[in-house]
């Protein structure tokens, strides 16, 4: 046995929201040597799968010519053309060819793919973009820009049995129509009674869970009303219907919420939509934070 090399191929990949288009940067890596193995020669080509084309196939020309502790570095790049509406799952796949000079290799090949797929869409904004399917977003909502909307939904969280957003995820839901009969079972059954002002300004209908989830839409006359109130910096929840207390078993709540806040907050779920690329039925949670 002439000896043997232990080889790190360490990849990194960068997706963007924007552009159908992967991009990796990739390192190899001699950790080890035995015996008379000094160097080994590493070349490296990758490719992907389903309807990803690759670019540029090979992080480096030809074969790196390593020693124990020395690495190579480069890159290599997909894209995916994607009919508008249209979705693909694709995974990277590598082939590396190692051989040690002036010897005859007995197993010079190594292959390998992925860890998870990557999935490309152009179904969710102006643009086409890849994300990683299997992570989970997270809608960060500011207390201190959206205001008593953001109350409303941490109030759901902290009091009632579902936790939406929170212990149970959100579901995105994509049709128009139906977050509008959402929307419209939730707030517009007749049983919101705005406020005055004061205590709320420009009283509205804050629905959560979102209508545009699919736990959106339960009917109004079984959600909890509350009116959270700023008072001496601090926020302060009320009942908002004295004729229909709060039990704390219920499926949703409506906030009442200055009619701008409660835009801006819907807003920011719409920016995040296309921000992480949620497609329909796909999971995200929703955090509170100052």
């Amino acid at each position: 046995m002439v000896g043997t090399a232990t080889l790190n191929f360490v990849n990194s990949v960068t997706l963007s929201a924007t552009k159908s288009v992967i991009d990796e940067q990739t390192t190899a890596t001699v950790a080890n040597t035995t015996g008379s193995v000094t160097q080994v020669a590493v070349s490296l080509t990758a490719s992907c799968t389903s309807a990803c084309t690759t670019t540029k196939a090979a992080p480096w020309t030809g074969a790196a010519l390593l020693s124990k502790g020395q690495s190579k570095t480069g890159t290599v790049s997909y894209s995916e053309t994607l009919a508008k509406g249209a979705q693909d799952a694709t995974r990277l796949r590598y082939n590396a060819f190692i051989t040690v000079p002036n010897a005859i290799p007995a197993q010079p090949t190594a292959a390998w793919d992925g860890v998870t797929d990557i999935r490309c869409d152009n179904a969710v904004s102006a643009y086409a973009g890849c994300v990683y399917p299997g992570a989970r977003p997270d809608l960060q909502l500011s207390a201190g820009t959206y205001k008593a909307a953001a109350i409303t939904y941490l109030w759901a969280q902290l009091y009632l049995p579902d936790g939406w957003g929170s212990g149970t995820p959100l579901r995105r839901l994509a049709s128009d129509s139906a977050a509008n009969a959402n929307r419209a079972r939730t707030c517009e059954d007749g049983t919101f009674v705005k406020l005055p002002d004061p205590p709320v300004a420009d009283d509205s209908c804050d629905e959560f869970p979102f209508a545009k989830s699919y736990e959106g839409g339960t009917a109004g006359a079984l959600c909890a009303d509350i009116a959270p109130i700023l008072e001496d910096g601090q926020w302060v929840v009320y009942e908002a219907n004295a004729a229909k207390p709060v039990n704390y078993t219920e499926k949703c709540v409506r906030g009442h919420v200055t009619l701008a806040d409660n835009e801006a907050a819907g807003g920011e779920l719409g920016r995040f939509t296309q921000a992480v690329r949620l497609l329909d039925l796909d999971k995200y949670t929703v955090t509170i934070v100052a």
